[in-house]
Order: C-alpha cells, then structure tokens, then sequence
C-alpha cells in the first residue's frame, strides 16, 4: 500500500510539472502572437502615413499660389531640357493662358493639362518622356520635403542655408556622373540631334576665320538658307574677333523642316564631347518674350545672335564638365538680376550663362551683379 501511494504521488508530481510547462509554452505563444500583431500594426500605420504624405502634395487642390508656384518650379525644368527660345516662349505662354482655369484643380491634373501643351509644340518624343519624368519627380519631391518639414520639429534640427553666403555654388565639390547617368544623358543628346536633322541630305561646306574651322551644314529646302548661313559666319567672326576660340569641330545646321528648333547639342551617345547647333525653322521668326537674340543690338539680326547664345551653351558645358548637367545649374537664375539681361534670361541658369554671353560677346555691358551671378553658374570667360 505505501509503494502503491508513492507511485501515485509521483505520478500526480509529473502531471502537474507537465501542465505548467504546457501553460508557460501557451503563454509565451500568446506573448509572441501580441508582439508580432503590434509590430505588424505599427509597421502598417507607419507605410500608410509615408503613403498619406508622398500623395498628399499631388492630391490636394491647389490655389492661386500653388498653381503658380508648381509652374514656376516646372518653368525652370522645361528650361533644362528645351533650349530652343521660340518653342518655351509657346510653350509658357499657353500655361500662362491656362493660370486661372488651374485654380482648384489637384497637381497631377496640372501637370497632365501642362503636358499636353508641352506635346502639342515638342515633336521631340526624348525630350517628352524626359519631362513627364522630371515633372512626375517634381511632385514626389514636394510630397519629400512636407514629410521632412513635419518630422523636423526642432528648429534646432532644421538645415539651413547661409543666402548671404557670397559664390554658393563655387563653393560646392565638382560633380562627376556616374557611368549610367552619362549614358543617359548622352542617348537624349543622340536622340535629339537625329530627331532635329531628320532624313535629309545636307550639304556640308568648310569654313574657316582666322585659323578656327567650322563646318555649316545646309538643308536645300531650307527657304532661308542663305539668311542663316550669312548669319552663322557673322557670328563665328564676331566671337573670334572677341578673343575667343570657337568650340573644336563646331557644326552647324541650317534646317527647314518644322520639327528643327534653335538648340545645341554637346555630346553624343558615348559622351564624347561634339558641337552642335541646329538653326530651325524658327529661326527668324519674332519672339513675344524678349531675348537678347531679338534686341537688333548694333544692327545684328535675330539668327547671328542666336548662334552665338548657342554658342554659349556649348563653351559653358565645356567649362563645367559634369556640373553642366546637374545640380550647379539647375533652376532658376535669381529673378531681379535675370531681368536686368532679358525675360529669356529668366527661364533658368543655363539660358541666363547663355543670355550674358551672347550679350557680351556682341559689345552689351552688364552690371556687377549680373557678372557676379554669371560666374556663380560657372559661365565661360567673358572679353575683357
């Protein structure tokens, strides 16, 4: 009987030892299952507020103040990627037109609505999809800079930038591209140039002025042919005759065909440095915005002046290497000083550097603060 009582009371001893651990096993389960429900929530809650605040700059409908300040934002990336004068003259008027009637209306809805004027003047199918992309980022980085704004609570954790700081921009490191980016790049310049020439058979003639060559390529169909060839060796004379050099292997077509715009081309799809300035159709046509190329300075007509502002652009890129094409002159040029040049010089740094040049080559004098402000962009050696 009392073997028979121990055995009981071990067996009852390993049945209790063993409910307590499979409570423990049921409790810590339960445990777990609560943590991973609370971090699943919390990791859900935190991607829908992240989903809120990158869609809510695009989302919400925009006032007088948002339109203009979005098509401002979108002026100046247009800018970076349509040189020619007369085509981002129709091109911003018609936003201008639209102003009032993109009150109330949501971003994107801006943005399509702005496009669409965009495709209805750029035959350039690149140049398109570059802006969609560039336009569509313009909204994501918005929606960025309020998630960041909403976070930084502390004023003391904001980063700011010295404005009176004198030559920013020359005070930045050199940006070098890398290898993806250049092919890019490089394949829009490609692509470009051919859209611009199209099939047709030009005539190339070798011109040389003071030892400097350059060749000008002409279009038989072109009915102001011989008004732009006039024009191109009046304006490779008169910026050797400035003291500079014009760029090695300088090409220039004189194009007809309606899809040609006044633009320069500065690589090719390896990225090897070229020269190349297309004359198009619209090359002698009036501008409702001014520009230097229509001041009719000295008696010089519309067409010289316009290669020499092209001109421009190439000695710039050549000046700034990889900085060209990016941050160092991306967007606007400072609005009160741009003016002081030509409304054309508002429409961004690139075009300002390009403006101040072709100014300064034909004899127009600028103040301090614009030579200031051209140098800050990196813009190419002016004559003394």
């Amino acid at each position: 009987m009392k073997v028979k009582n121990i055995n009981n009371k071990t067996t009852n001893n390993r049945f209790e030892s063993g409910r307590v651990i499979i409570i423990c096993l049921i409790l810590f389960s339960m445990m777990i299952c609560l943590i991973v429900e609370t971090f699943t929530q919390t990791q859900f809650a935190a991607s829908k507020i992240a989903a809120h605040n990158q869609s809510s700059a695009a989302d919400d409908l925009l006032d007088e103040n948002g339109v203009q300040a979005l098509i401002e934002k979108l002026t100046d990336l247009l800018g970076e990627t349509i040189e020619d004068e007369d085509t981002l003259t129709a091109i911003t008027e018609k936003w201008d037109a639209r102003m009032e009637s993109l009150v109330g209306k949501t971003a994107k809805q801006v943005i399509n609505l702005l496009l669409a004027d965009v495709e209805s003047s750029v035959k350039d199918g690149a140049a398109i999809s570059t802006l969609t992309e560039s336009f569509a980022a313009a909204i994501s980085d918005d929606a960025e800079l309020e998630e960041e704004t909403e976070t930084n609570d502390s004023p003391d954790k904001m980063t700011t930038l010295d404005t009176n700081t004198p030559n920013l921009l020359q005070t930045r490191k050199s940006t070098f591209l890398d290898q993806q980016t250049k092919i890019k790049f490089g394949k829009l310049e490609a692509d470009g140039f051919k859209n611009q020439i199209g099939n047709i058979n030009y005539t190339a003639e070798n011109a040389t002025y003071k030892n400097q060559t350059y060749t000008i390529y002409k279009d038989p169909n072109d009915k102001n042919l011989k008004v732009k060839v006039a024009a191109v060796k009046s304006a490779v004379k008169i910026t050797i005759d400035a003291g500079l050099n014009i760029p090695k292997g300088l090409r220039i077509y004189c194009a007809g065909r309606f899809e040609a715009q006044n633009i320069a081309f500065k690589r090719d799809e390896n990225w090897k440095q070229v020269a190349i300035i297309i004359l198009g159709s619209r090359a002698l046509e009036p501008m409702a915005q001014t520009s230097i190329s229509v001041s009719k300075f000295k008696g010089l007509d519309k067409p010289t002046i316009t290669v020499v502002h092209e001109i421009g652009h190439i000695i710039h890129e050549r000046a700034l290497g990889d900085d060209f094409w990016m941050e160092r002159t991306k967007g606007s040029a400072d609005k009160t000083i741009a003016l002081k040049v030509s409304q054309y010089a508002n429409t961004g740094k690139k075009e300002f550097v390009a403006e101040v040049f072709a100014g300064s080559i034909i004899g127009m004098k600028f103040d301090a603060n614009v030579i200031k402000e051209y140098n800050n962009y990196g813009g190419p050696q002016l004559p003394k």
